[in-house]
């Protein structure tokens, strides 16, 4: 699915020159879960209810994907990027969707820019010049920002309407977009302070997110 990015050789090659350890970490969720498929979730999170109770009883046979909301808020949270944003610290989905090839690729390709970038300003004849990341790029090209936008812009295809954050501003139920189940702020991000979200975990809490951050001090 991604020979049209890369031979293996230049795989291997690309994702040697990412310098930042979340970006390879969230290069390898990605790859993982499209590969073999199933629920990824951060250190810093546990689980309250069970995996079998995140997808209504009805929708079971529909449900590919499931994700949850992080912020939902106009002007965007602080740290966002698109009023509505949805998270990838915990992903549920089927082996091959492809979301998944979508984030690989994404993150790909922007690895083969900024090497051409490099190559073309490098001095005294240098080589794989180790590539820089900032905190901005990393929520942009492989994080939640990135997540979102190829998100929005599959659920848009795979529906043939044109789906934004106004779909999902203020969802209140579990909701199937596609073949996609997107969770309310409280499935996956009860306690965060904004968003009209709870403090404690109830019935809607899926997963709760300890929000350690250790990614933005990590190189």
């Amino acid at each position: 699915m991604l020979h049209s990015v890369a031979t293996p050789l230049e795989l291997t090659t690309l994702y040697d020159l990412i310098s930042r350890p979340v970006i390879r970490a969230d290069f390898m969720r990605y790859a993982v879960l499209a590969l073999e498929g199933g629920v990824y979730s951060d250190s810093d999170t546990y689980p309250v209810l069970p995996l079998r109770d995140w997808v209504p009883q009805g929708l079971r046979n529909s449900v590919q994907l499931i994700v949850g909301i992080e912020a939902d808020s106009q002007p965007p949270v602080e740290g966002t990027t698109y009023p509505v944003q949805l998270g990838q610290w915990t992903i549920a989905g089927a082996k091959g969707h492809p979301i998944f090839w979508t984030m690989l690729r994404r993150v790909l390709v922007e690895v083969q820019r900024r090497t051409k970038a490099n190559h073309m300003e490098a001095i005294d004849g240098q080589q794989n010049i180790p590539l820089l990341f900032t905190n901005d790029d990393i929520l942009r090209v492989s994080g939640p920002a990135g997540w979102t936008e190829e998100l929005y812009e599959y659920v848009s295809s795979v529906t043939a309407t044109e789906f934004t954050w106004r779909n999902l501003t203020g969802l209140a139920h579990p909701t199937l977009f596609g073949d996609v189940l997107v969770l309310p702020i409280d499935g996956f991000a009860t306690g965060v302070p904004h968003s009209g979200a709870s403090m404690e975990n109830g019935n809607a809490t899926m997963v709760r997110h300890q929000f350690s951050g250790s990614w933005k001090s990590h190189l």
